[in-house]
């Protein structure tokens, strides 16, 4: 039983229902009544979240036996069950509204508020809760599924994380069957991120215990080897004279040296390599995530295309903006990992040409009101009349057209200003942009910091510098420079 509560509790429902199998195998007739109604709740509650009606409405109908045949024994226990009670009414609402019987279903959902208190044990409440979210939710009364479902949510939240994540995703399908599918969407997206983080912190504690024991593992090995060397030697020690004795003391000395500076240097390097893989996991991680969701939205939305024959022309050309803008989302994030990977490694190939920037600078701030539907206020100030520069014109207004408008479809009004000056003395051209939005934390993503990573390369490749400022209250301002005699 406790090992199915664990796999229940980190999602693992398969391997929790084959927990389930061997605790009823394990049960015997003379096992305690207790320990079988114990059991048998359990079982109920886990074939509920299974959604295996069948053997939920079996189990339902031992635990009433169970319960009644203690309480005629016991009658003094009658009320001590009232929580129990409940649990039952509640399973058996969820039993008929699953198989499509309502009106059995409302009688349950009335008995079980009759036992309902704020002392009930949490998870019966949470439960009728989701029963009554699921009764609405079949007879179309999406409201009140909604309002079950955000009171069984906040009250999850106090018990268990996973089961949360579920309820959340049950919203999402309501919303869905609502009509509301750009809502639901934000939803899964976060659900889809909960569940990713809960599965990598168990791997991450799974992978701590495994290295803790390798650990462990080497200290124990090396300490016998050294116990064995030593051994070994005193045995030698013995039959030779003192003069041998000597040179071996003097010999373990300096092989004590170098080994400690060998285990010195290779804990510096395990370091770094742990360092460097768990970097790359966090990227890997990230970049899965952020792939995934674009890429599983072209498919989802594509084949509803292909398969649903009922829809109309608004629909199809809906779902078809949403598979263009997916892809074109999608498409720009393996652009961007491209570009960053050529720009680390140095072999990214330019189209150098000359330019003059204050022209440039001007067509920047032109192309951020009209690629912004002019939510984006751009102002240019130059102490700067004519520059021209070497460099690859394309790739330079890709960086800065970057930093002057959202990240992601935004509506919200907002002043931008860049600043260009010169720096005679280190023969610099100077930018300062203020109240950048790819450096406001409410956007910030995975995507965002490769973009950052781009610019930070691109405008050091042309002998200058990218600095972005924590200050808040100067508009996280971001500052960089170009060679002027690149």
């Amino acid at each position: 039983l406790c090992l199915m509560t664990s796999y229940i509790a980190t999602l693992r429902y398969e391997d929790g229902a084959k927990a389930l199998e061997e605790a009823f195998h394990l049960m015997s007739p003379q096992d305690r009544p207790m320990d079988k109604i114990n059991l048998l709740s359990k079982a109920v509650l886990a074939y509920s979240f299974l959604h295996n009606n069948e053997k939920m409405y079996a189990s339902l109908e031992q635990m009433k036996v169970a319960i009644q045949d203690l309480i005629t024994a016991t009658p003094a226990l009658k009320n001590a069950y009232s929580a129990l009670y409940m649990g039952m009414e509640t399973q058996y609402a969820l039993y008929y509204v699953r198989t499509g019987n309502p009106k059995k279903a409302w009688e349950h959902l009335q008995k079980a508020d009759e036992y309902d208190t704020p002392n009930t044990f949490l998870p019966y409440r949470v439960s009728r809760l989701q029963a009554y979210a699921e009764y609405y939710r079949a007879r179309k009364e999406y409201e009140k599924a909604l309002e079950s479902l955000d009171n069984a949510i906040t009250l999850t939240l106090q018990m268990s994380f996973p089961d949360a994540i579920l309820y959340m995703a049950m919203k999402a399908d309501i919303l869905v069957d609502m009509g509301h599918p750009e809502v639901a969407i934000n939803i899964y997206r976060k659900v889809m991120r909960d569940k990713d983080s809960l599965y990598r912190g168990l791997s991450n504690a799974q992978m701590e215990q495994i290295q803790s024991l390798y650990n462990m593992d080497k200290l124990v090995l090396k300490r016998e080897q050294q116990q064995e060397k030593i051994h070994y030697f005193v045995l030698i020690v013995i039959g030779i004279a003192l003069l041998a004795l000597i040179a071996f003391v003097i010999h373990m000395y300096f092989s004590r040296k170098r080994l400690q500076k060998d285990e010195k240097e290779m804990a510096r390097l395990s370091e770094i390599a742990e360092e460097a893989n768990e970097v790359k996991s966090r990227f890997l991680a990230n970049m899965s995530y952020n792939i995934r969701i674009p890429l599983n939205n072209v498919v989802g939305f594509s084949q509803l295309l292909s398969t649903d024959m009922g829809l109309d022309d608004k629909e199809k050309l809906e779902y078809s903006e949403i598979i263009q803008a997916n892809s074109t989302d999608l498409i720009q994030l393996v652009n961007d990992v491209l570009d960053l990977s050529r720009l680390e490694a140095k072999m990214m190939k330019f189209q150098i040409q000359n330019c003059e920037m204050r022209e440039i600078c001007n067509d920047l701030i032109y192309m951020a009101r009209r690629d912004s539907n002019g939510h984006i206020h751009a102002e240019l100030e130059s102490d700067v009349e004519h520059q021209m520069l070497r460099m690859d014109a394309n790739r330079f207004n890709q960086a800065v057209l970057s930093m002057l408008i959202y990240p992601v479809p935004n509506d919200t009004d907002r002043e931008v200003k860049m600043q260009l000056s010169k720096d005679e003395e280190n023969q610099l051209l100077i930018f300062r942009i203020t109240n950048s939005p790819l450096v406001d934390p409410a956007f910030a993503s995975q995507q965002v910091s490769i973009r950052l990573k781009i610019n930070q390369l691109l405008f050091e490749h042309f002998g200058g510098s990218f600095m972005v400022s924590e200050s808040a209250e100067n508009g996280y301002p971001i500052t960089f420079s170009i060679a002027t005699l690149w």
